[in-house]
This record gives structure tokens, sequence and C-alpha cells, in this order.
């Protein structure tokens, strides 16, 4: 009996050392094969994920953790990649934007010299100056861009009135305006305080008013509201068509409405306008109204 007893101990713990040296085997492969396809992601920069042969216990969390790393790494490469894109395409439109201006000016500066009208050379005067001034702009725009995408910048936020810096800011471009579009519709309350940053956001209206005058034509409405938010609304009849394109890339920072009107502008303002506006913890949206109106929906923090 204590034989058979003795056999049978013999017998389960030999088959427990089988077992345990089983397993140590499997995780030995299992922990090779991982790093084999942890030289594979950081060399080949494989999409495929971690897979694992035993499939519970330690490895099954192991290959969860891993799976979602690579994941997050992938979209980091993503988002990095379509910075790095976007940044191509906005180098390339700068050195589009600045050769034009400068061609312009060195070709009228030519003529200037070569001239002895005295009426062509006040045109040609004109139409450099005229160009340098665009060129004064377009600059302006890009180090404006520069200084609002800053990882280090912060902008203090403080309580104001929405209607006083909006409607001073118009004011500036009233002869403009008035050129442009005719007397402007302006629907405000006497009064509409928020909490955000009167400077950025009259540099808001500036942008959003100058890319009104480039792509507007026929009215221009301005309309501010006040809820629990307060809520601004500049509209203008669009020059061309609006497409559900436009309304959802019009911020984006490469994007321009009308092509055919490169010249014009740098494609910059709205961007900026996004930016800032994000900064001050608010929210803008483009839209549609009436079918021909294209509108800018911001809005801030009540004060």
């Amino acid at each position: 009996m204590n034989n058979a007893v003795h056999y049978t101990i013999i017998t389960i713990l030999a088959l427990i050392v089988v077992i345990l040296i089983s397993m140590l085997i499997l995780y030995r492969r299992q922990v090779q094969s991982i790093c084999r396809q942890l030289r594979m992601h950081r060399l080949d920069s494989s999409n495929i994920d971690y897979r694992t042969d035993v499939i519970g216990g330690p490895f099954r969390e192991l290959q969860m953790e891993l799976n979602l790393c690579e994941r997050e790494k992938r979209e980091k490469n993503r988002r990095y990649k379509e910075q790095e894109d976007a940044w191509k395409q906005l180098v390339s439109n700068v050195s589009h934007d600045i050769r034009t201006p400068i061609t312009s000016v060195s070709g009228y500066f030519q003529l200037l010299l070569e001239t002895e009208d005295e009426e062509k050379k006040k045109q040609y005067s004109d139409i450099i100056m005229s160009r340098l001034q665009r060129f004064k702009e377009m600059l302006e725009d890009f180090f404006a861009y520069s200084t609002v995408v800053s990882t280090d910048r912060r902008i203090e936020t403080e309580r104001f009135d929405a209607v006083r810096v909006v409607t001073e800011t118009l004011f500036m471009y009233c002869r403009e305006i008035e050129e442009h579009f005719g007397t402007p519709i302006i629907d405000v309350p006497s009064q509409a305080f928020c909490y955000a940053n009167s400077k950025e956001l009259a540099r808001v209206v500036q942008n959003i008013v100058k890319n009104a005058l480039i792509h507007g034509r026929n009215s221009l409405r301005v309309r501010i509201c006040v809820t629990d938010k307060v809520d601004m609304f500049f509209e203008n009849e669009a020059d061309a068509e609006v497409t559900e394109e436009d309304l959802r890339r019009v911020f984006d920072r490469t994007y321009r409405m009308d092509a055919s009107r490169n010249s014009m502008g740098t494609g910059l303002g709205l961007c900026i306008v996004k930016e800032l506006v994000l900064q001050m913890s608010g929210q803008v949206e483009a839209y549609l109204s009436d079918d021909r109106y294209f509108g800018i929906h911001i809005s801030l923090m009540k004060g």
C-alpha cells in the first residue's frame, strides 16, 4: 500500500515537473516571439498587431498593452505626417505668394526706370506701392500665424464688452466695407460681456472682415446675441458657390475657398481665427445661410 502511494506521489510530481518544464519552454518561446515582433516593429514600422500563443494570463495582458501602445504610436505618426504634409504645402504656398508680388514689383520698377511719361511713372509707382503693401500684409499674416501656433504662448483672459470691441473693429474698416458691401447690417445689443481677450478678439474680427472683403459681395451682416454664452455671427454673400468641403476645411491652414484668387490672400486668415478662438476657450464654426450667405459663428464664455 505504501509503495502504491509513493508511486502515485512520484507520478504526480513527475507530471507536475513535466507541465512546469513545458510551460517554461512555452513561455520562453513566447518571450522570444515577442522580442522578434518588437524588433520587427522597431525596424520596419510594421502595422501588424502583436500576437501571443499563450491565450490567457500575463501574456494576454502584455499583448493588449503592446497593441495599445502600437496603435497610439501609429496615430501619433499619422498626425505627424499630416502636419508635415500641411507644413510642406504651407511653405509651397508661401514661396508662391512671396514670389508673385516680388516679380510684379521688379517688372513695374523696370518700366518705371525706362519711361519718361510722367503719367505712366505715377501709374507704375502706384502699382508698385500697392504690391509692396500686399507683400507687407502677407508677411504680417505669416508672422501672426507663427506667433499664434507657438506652443509656449498663453492668452490672458479678461472680462470686457464684446459689442464695443466688434463695433470698434468694424469702424476701422468702415470705408472698405462701405465701398465693397454698402451699409452693413449690424444687429447687436447695447452690451455683451464675455471672458476672452479683447486684443485677440479684435484680431479675429479683423481677419473675418478681410476674408469677407476678398471672398464676399453685395452685403455684410453682423449679429451678436447673449444666452448662456456670447454668440457672434458674421455673414457675407459669397462671390462663388460654397460647398460642404469649403465649410469643413475653411479653417485649414492650407485651404482656400477660391483657388482662382490665390494672389488675393495667404489662406491663413481664418486659420488664425480658429486658433485664437480655441485659445480663448471659445468655439468657432462655418455655416451656410439662405443658400448664399457664408457665415462664421463664434461662441465665447459669457462674462
